[in-house]
């Protein structure tokens, strides 16, 4: 629990990054905090492998507490906020109360849910998979992580390119983009039962799928007033969370009573049907709404 009060850091961290960029290069610098949480998704857990491996379970422990100091140091010393709004505080309530008169960011908060959904859904369902394709059975977590993880190696690559895409094109376009992209490359993986081709194709999905966390970052800037983006981030950052642990809750589930490569299908029809209605009902990236005011 107490190591849950963290996930406070991200939020904040991308608030202070939304509020103090130019608006002109926003999207190319949530682009970069995306590639930033993609990276240290893939090396945290090779980096704890290793200090596992060579000091043991407990010591990993400390050794991931002297990282956290040295971010806090690092925030606390070097970080120049140049924004600063000083406001009363606000109750939880009442922010969820300002949250919900703003349809169009209740809408990016849904879809940022779903994505996540999206994405832990497979988590406790993948190293079942890489086994049923013809991993060995002592090679089944190394495989898994290193087929989850090429998600991230996408993100990594292709993040920043798709917030600058974001910038001129617009970030709704490129969520709708990065959410057909993901829905197609989900019931792809469905056909491929090769287990070197469903590593490539988890990294080309996640080359399209990387423009989906950018794009909801940025377009909750352009709908929310600046005075209201760092609690705008804290729900967003809370929606997030409650995904992380409904995801594999419900992938455990659906993989107890269908094959799990039906999974694929479910998951990719989710994404085109997010996508379709991003399309649709659209998102006015130009107006913000004066509830918020």
């Amino acid at each position: 629990m107490l190591e849950g009060l963290l996930a406070g850091f991200v939020p904040s961290a991308i608030a202070l990054v939304a509020t103090n960029t130019p608006e002109a290069h926003a999207g190319y610098a949530l682009g970069i905090m995306a590639t930033s949480g993609a990276t240290g998704g893939i090396v945290g857990p090779l980096i704890g492998g290793v200090v596992s491996h060579l000091w043991g379970n407990r010591e990993a422990f400390f050794f991931s507490s002297g990282l956290v100091l040295v971010a806090a140091l690092i925030a606390t010393f070097f970080v120049r906020e140049v924004h600063v709004t000083l406001k009363q505080r606000s109750k939880v309530r009442d922010d969820l109360r300002v949250a919900m008169l703003n349809p169009r960011f209740m809408i990016v908060l849904g879809i940022s849910m779903m994505v996540t959904v999206s994405v832990m859904l497979l988590e406790p369902l993948l190293t079942v998979y890489v086994l049923q394709l013809g991993a060995a059975q002592q090679d089944a977590s190394l495989s898994s992580g290193i087929i989850f993880s090429a998600i991230g190696v996408a993100t990594v690559l292709a993040a920043p390119h798709w917030g600058k895409i974001g910038s001129k094109i617009g970030y709704t376009k490129v969520l709708v983009f990065g959410l057909v992209g993901g829905g197609i490359g989900s019931v792809l993986q469905y056909f491929f039962t090769n287990l070197y081709g469903f590593g490539i194709l988890r990294f080309l999905y996640g080359l399209f799928f990387a423009a989906v966390y950018p794009a909801i970052n940025a377009l909750i800037v352009k709908v929310i007033e600046p005075d209201f983006r760092g609690r705008a981030f804290g729900l967003n950052q809370s929606a997030v969370q409650f995904a992380n642990m409904i995801g594999p809750i419900l992938g455990g589930f659906l993989g107890g009573i269908v094959p799990i490569r039906v999974i694929f299908i479910m998951n990719g029809a989710a994404l085109l049907l997010t996508a379709l209605y991003v399309k649709y009902k659209g998102l006015d990236e130009t107006a913000v709404h004066k509830s918020t005011r």
